[in-house]
């Protein structure tokens, strides 16, 4: 690790922590968050050589189609741009049968997976939601959810990754049938942005112990899972390092991954620094 500026004490014993292989606490993920930008490269520096011992440096990815199932959503969130109600503009539900005509382009141009998005539990908020649903033969968007991952794995060969919102365990088993992995979002780890004029405070669904009950459910499950998070929606930079902490603890993590993020933890608040300090130079209000 090269040093081209003096560090804070504080700052060099963390990275010295994190290069022994040592895990980070609390006071070191401040440290790092508070770093100031001359300590800046230092802190990357750590976190690229972390990265580089735990993951190497090929980068994968899927080719996939992205299919918005349904844009309708009852939660509110205050910067979603994604979310329709009935009779807005933009407002719709794909029918089944354009879900497989759009895999099967897909699929034609060499996609491998359908990543399935859609608005959390409609049908809770709207009764043209569940006109539309009942119409079709479903009680629940999860069903139709269930119901487009099965003809796309029998009827396209794409593999299905669906990302529905909450899921309870019922909802997990019955994806994992067709569902090559689900996801959901962990957004935050703050209960403060669901408070009054909080960005979250009209979006039940995104409350972080429920987001973080279904990630715990999915483990029980063995069900392939993905999460992530939101940065620059108002949370604090103290804020930032309790959702890493949140979402690498073991309560979040299913057993046969653990290994795999506790090789990567110590560089979690290094990137958190990083993001911190990227986010004061593009003056962001967090």
């Amino acid at each position: 690790m090269s040093v081209g500026h003096a560090l804070s004490p504080a700052v060099a014993a963390a990275l010295e922590r994190s290069a022994a292989g040592r895990a980070l606490d609390r006071a070191d993920g401040i440290a790092l968050i508070e770093a100031t930008p001359p300590e800046l490269p230092a802190i990357l520096d750590a976190a690229a050589a972390l990265r580089d011992r735990g993951k190497g440096r090929t980068v994968t990815y899927s080719r996939k189609v992205f299919l918005p199932l349904t844009n309708l959503c009852r939660d509110d969130c205050g910067y979603c741009t994604f979310k329709r109600d009935p009779g807005q503009p933009g407002a719709r539900t794909m029918e089944l049968d354009e879900v497989l005509a759009v895999c099967e382009a897909g699929a034609r141009l060499g996609c491998k997976e359908a990543l399935l998005s859609l608005g959390d539990k409609p049908e809770a908020r709207f009764p043209e939601h569940r006109d539309w649903l009942r119409r079709r033969g479903y009680r629940t968007t999860m069903d139709y959810v269930v119901a487009a991952s099965r003809a796309i794995a029998t009827e396209t060969g794409l593999l299905p990754h669906a990302n529905p919102g909450l899921m309870s365990e019922r909802d997990l088993h019955a994806l994992r049938e067709w569902n090559v992995s689900v996801g959901l979002m962990l957004e935050t780890a703050s209960d403060r942005l669901a408070g009054p004029g909080g960005p979250h405070e009209h979006a039940p669904d995104k409350r972080p112990a429920r987001r973080l009950r279904t990630i715990e459910a999915a483990g029980r499950a063995g069900i392939a899972f993905t999460t992530g998070i939101l940065f620059g929606i108002g949370e604090t930079l103290a804020e930032l390092l309790e959702l890493a902490r949140a979402a690498t603890s073991p309560r979040a993590l299913d057993a046969h991954l653990r290994a795999q993020w506790d090789a990567d933890h110590d560089d979690v608040a290094a990137a958190f620094a990083a993001l911190g300090e990227l986010t004061k130079r593009l003056g962001r209000v967090i």
